[in-house]
């Protein structure tokens, strides 16, 4: 009886890890290789903070709302003369863009070029104006980390490389130098009632070209962006 029980298990076990044998041994699942990583999951980890698409998005509106405040808050020469400078940067980058044609990052919803940052350059031109007019060193220094902010979130949102918004932020603190060099020049060559009368003219002119040909596309298709 013992010799049977004894042959009755080894033939089982031999049964068991037989490859002819009903029964067979299942060898444990192979990991899936990396590249089979859902590519969605992927993209969705890497994806900014909400938060920071909505700062970027809300920086356009609050940078107009500020200027504007200021501008009819002091109502002065230098006031309006700084904002119609940052209306010519802002034209002026579109023709920049168009010639230089480089495009902006893979992935960017935009499919007009990158280079320099418009929103780099144009917010480091008004922060480096006012910081001329500005009384404090700690207005001066937010103002330039506001500039600064604005621009790195056109990088973390993925709109812009870093060389885009550097450029940008180059060419416009250097066009807001030479901008309010030419200030001192109007300010001591012409009479003070008639630059003041022409700078306001320029700036109600410029907001309203500004307003109809820039701000209309806020409210469209790239209203978030």
């Amino acid at each position: 009886g013992t010799m049977r029980w004894h042959a009755s298990v080894l033939l089982l076990t031999m049964a068991h890890y037989s490859p002819t044998a009903g029964l067979s041994f299942t060898a444990p699942r192979p990991l899936a290789p990396a590249s089979s990583v859902s590519r969605t999951a992927v993209c969705m980890a890497a994806r900014p903070p909400t938060a920071m698409f909505a700062a970027n998005s809300a920086s356009k509106w609050l940078v107009v709302a500020g200027n504007t405040v200021a501008v009819w808050s002091r109502r002065d020469f230098i006031s309006p003369y700084i904002v119609v400078g940052s209306i010519v940067a802002t034209f002026g980058t579109d023709a920049l863009k168009r010639t230089i044609n480089q495009q902006r990052p893979a992935g960017s919803p935009f499919t007009d070029p990158g280079m320099p940052s418009s929103h780099a350059l144009v917010s480091s031109f008004l922060a480096v104006g006012w910081c001329t007019v500005a009384s404090s060193a700690p207005t001066r220094f937010a103002l330039l980390a506001i500039a600064l902010a604005i621009s790195l979130l056109r990088v973390f949102c993925g709109y812009h490389t870093y060389a885009q918004i550097a450029v940008g932020a180059l060419i416009g603190g250097l066009s807001a130098g030479a901008w309010m060099a030419l200030s001192a020049v109007i300010i001591a060559l012409a009479e003070p009632r008639a630059a003041k009368l022409a700078v306001w003219a320029a700036y109600l002119a410029g907001s309203a070209l500004f307003i109809a040909q820039k701000m209309a596309s806020w409210t469209g298709k790239h209203r978030a962006l």
